[in-house]
């Protein structure tokens, strides 16, 4: 199974992109995901990124890429190179500076300017035993991450997440959190969500056997 995840930030809420578009867009900026908040219901459970959750992430390498689109139509850049990652108190926050002949910079950047695309994803892999699942007071499964092994990209995407994300084209510094969707991209989406759902059957069955020991106990004493 394909172990890489995608989450999209507005599956989560309260993002308010901006965009400045003073002069040449010549960057592109924003919060790929946002700490110690919920997502939006993602198939039977929420989900929160811890704050930790990149303390020991691998971050080598990752991209600046499009709608997950790692060809030449949507790479803008890579870390290392020109696209800067820090993990702040508002999130995970990325700053890229695609050349100025970059094709897909030409055909992203109006896109972003005019805010027809303004939210961030991003793409990870969960390091084992890096997710605990609880259940709250009204009943919700809630997913904590609480630690990330590899990001493998910050994404300017239509169909974020969590919202709480902030995108931006700007001249000389941007928060970006743009692109869209493609279906192949909702096929790795599905892949990610296939395994979470597996460590969420894999806790129930833990618990259903808890309780059947639990019972069987009881009625050996019997209470």
């Amino acid at each position: 199974m394909n172990d890489t995840e995608y989450r999209m930030s507005s599956w989560y809420a309260g993002a308010k992109p901006s965009v400045r578009a003073e002069g040449e867009c010549t960057q592109v900026a924003g919060i790929a995901t946002v700490f110690d908040q919920r997502s939006v219901p993602l198939g039977g459970f929420v989900e929160v990124i811890h704050r930790d959750a990149f303390a020991n992430c691998d971050m080598d390498g990752a991209v600046c890429a499009a709608n997950h689109d790692y060809t030449a139509a949507g790479l803008l850049g890579r870390a290392g190179i020109n696209h800067d990652l820090k993990v702040s108190d508002a999130g995970l926050e990325y700053l890229c500076t695609p050349a100025e002949d970059n094709a897909a910079w030409r055909t992203y950047m109006p896109l972003l300017r005019d805010r027809q695309i303004f939210q961030s994803s991003f793409a990870f892999r969960v390091a084992p035993g890096g997710s605990q699942w609880d259940e709250d007071d009204d009943g919700v499964i809630v997913r904590t991450v609480m630690s990330i092994s590899r990001l493998y990209d910050t994404a300017p995407v239509t169909f974020p997440a969590y919202t709480q994300t902030t995108s931006e084209a700007r001249s000389g510094a941007a928060q970006l959190s743009p692109a869209q969707c493609y279906p192949e991209r909702l096929e790795h989406a599905r892949c990610g969500l296939d395994q979470a759902l597996c460590e969420l059957r894999d806790h129930n069955d833990l618990h259903k056997g808890a309780m059947e020991r639990r019972a069987a106990y009881l009625a050996s004493i019997g209470a």
